[in-house]
């Protein structure tokens, strides 16, 4: 698969891709291969390839429009009309995975009196 063939199926399904210098296209990659379950290598290879062509993509767990994270596959979706219309690989999410592992607990004080 060409590049340039690569990216308009990567946009057609939602990923965003197509930066003149490939960085948008590699994030596109790394965040196709998460919705699938596969590792994330950014090869566009024999495992890939099969799900650009099914056309895997995540779905909005609710309606309207929104912006979801997806914390187990770190992926970034922005919902319009119920539907999912673009799809990031995030590390925020990743962020917010470990921040609410890790939360600090507050320490307990006793009310003066």
């Amino acid at each position: 698969m060409s590049c340039g063939a690569l990216q308009q199926r990567l946009a057609e399904l939602g990923y965003r891709a197509g930066s003149a210098d490939g960085s948008l296209t590699t994030q596109a990659v790394l965040a196709v291969r998460q919705a699938a379950g596969l590792s994330r290598d950014g090869v566009v290879g024999p495992r890939t390839l099969p799900v650009l062509e099914a056309g895997t993509r995540p779905s909005a767990r609710g309606g309207g429009d929104a912006v979801e994270i997806d914390l187990e596959r770190q992926l970034l979706l922005v919902v319009r009309g119920g539907g999912v219309r673009t799809v990031l690989t995030s590390t925020a999410a990743s962020w917010c995975t470990a921040r609410r592992a890790s939360r600090p607990t507050r320490p307990r004080t006793a009310a003066p009196g």
